[in-house]
């Protein structure tokens, strides 16, 4: 009965957060078409399982969004090592060796903490220690039945996360927010797994262990309040140099409001500057689409746009027909801005 009431309770609460959303978006932003002019073109799918699978590789196992380097390598691999304590811990194998790879993994996360690569997007990789506990539980931690329902309501709601997950949404806004409901719920789980571990460890082994823990855990925390200063200033310097390139813009525009077109390939600018979100009217396109929609601006009344290129050797160079670059701003670790203005425009 208490599962079947957990379940009832985990289906209850995501119809009202789903409904709830749906609400205050509608009050404060409106019509999520209103201030993009077209609407967002999307991305062509792969069907229902294949576009939530292709994301599950991001939303639990990717250290980084950087590509493959020697950073991502050590923390891959740390992630594989502590499978590897795990099943040691339980086979009750020599606790020298334990300790010697937990260290191993702390050192990793050390180094991941100094090299600032960015956001961390997978779960295990960004919560070892869960990881760790997961692979830690055995049946008498389950006996509990305390134990047992939270870890039922923790598991339909990573499930829930992981079935509604798109592919265009298997980033930070999945891995980085939706799991922080079900993280506090999965605490007790997490608890009796390291539980489960420590009865299994020779007492002077327990000490060296936890302080592995800390360093792993102060690490972490300390990565990720770097990165998300780093990413607010990151957004504040791009908004900056988009409202100076805004400011040169000759003709105002004659489509919609008259506020300023910004053409960008990359998806999330638009989210990531929202302070400035409605100073301007979004154009976002993927890469090859970019063809079609420069025809459509040379096709339409505008006299001049904006293009922020997702990325500078995929994206550029922007050469349209009917436009011409006028204005170029790089530098400081952010997009660069490109203001074209209609060929032979007064």
């Amino acid at each position: 009965m208490a599962a079947l009431a957990c379940t009832a309770a985990v289906a209850a609460g995501a119809v009202l957060a789903v409904g709830g959303e749906r609400l205050a978006h509608t009050a404060i932003v409106g019509s999520a078409q209103a201030t993009v002019v077209p609407a967002i073109a999307q991305e062509p799918t792969v069907g229902l399982v294949g576009d939530r699978a292709s994301r599950l590789g991001t939303t639990w196992f990717r250290p980084s969004y950087q590509g493959p380097g020697l950073v991502d390598f050590m923390l891959a691999t740390g992630v594989a090592v502590i499978v590897v304590i795990a099943l040691l811990v339980r086979l009750g194998r020599r606790s020298s060796i334990v300790v010697g790879l937990a260290g191993a993994v702390a050192a990793a996360y050390l180094v991941r903490s100094l090299a600032g690569e960015g956001p961390v997007p997978g779960l295990v990789v960004a919560f070892p220690v869960a990881w760790a506990a997961l692979w830690l539980l055995d049946r008498r931690a389950l006996t509990d039945e305390r134990v047992l329902l939270v870890a039922i309501a923790a598991g339909l709601a990573v499930a829930g996360i992981a079935a509604a997950q798109y592919r265009e949404g298997g980033g930070l806004e999945w891995g980085g927010r939706y799991f922080l409901v079900a993280l506090p719920v999965a605490a007790p789980v997490v608890m009796a797994g390291l539980t489960a571990g420590a009865r299994r460890l020779p007492r002077r082994r327990r000490g060296p262990i936890a302080v592995v823990m800390l360093v792993v855990v102060v690490a972490l925390a300390a990565a990720a309040v770097t990165e998300l200063r780093l990413s607010h200033r990151r957004a504040e310097a791009f908004a900056g140099r988009l409202a100076a390139a805004t400011a040169t813009l000759p003709h105002k525009s004659q489509v919609g409001d008259g506020r300023p077109i910004v053409l960008t390939t990359a998806r999330l600018l638009p989210q990531i500057i929202w302070p400035d979100f409605d100073r301007y009217q979004w154009l976002v396109v993927s890469a090859p689409q970019l063809p079609e929609y420069l025809d459509r601006l040379a096709a339409s009344r505008v006299q001049t746009f904006v293009f922020v290129p997702a990325s500078t050797s995929r994206d550029l160079p922007l050469q349209p027909e009917a436009f011409d670059a006028t204005l170029e701003l790089h530098g400081d670790g952010v997009p660069p801005v490109l203001v074209y203005e209609r060929a032979g425009a007064d």
